[in-house]
């Protein structure tokens, strides 16, 4: 397991680092394996900035919906492809 050290950010940090997290999410990564890639802040203080900034639970909530969009897609891609006979 990852040791992450506490520190404080600038909210252009948090920023940044929420928008890498949203960004792997959109591209289909579980919010599990979003935090392990970008390896910048635990699961504990990305639930606590959604709590405690708004527009991170907007953010985040978008990120989910476009990966449910991104995942839908997928699937009627595999769906409709022609078997090789």
């Amino acid at each position: 397991m990852t040791n992450f050290v506490a520190m404080a950010y600038t909210k252009k940090q948090r920023q940044d680092i929420f928008t890498e997290i949203c960004e792997s999410i959109i591209q289909g990564e579980s919010l599990r394996s979003a935090l392990s890639n970008v390896k910048k802040i635990h699961a504990t203080d990305f639930f606590d900035w959604l709590r405690k900034y708004e527009e991170f639970g907007k953010q985040y909530a978008q990120a989910t919906e476009e990966r449910a969009q991104f995942m839908f897609e997928k699937m009627l891609d595999i769906a409709n492809e022609q078997p090789d006979r």
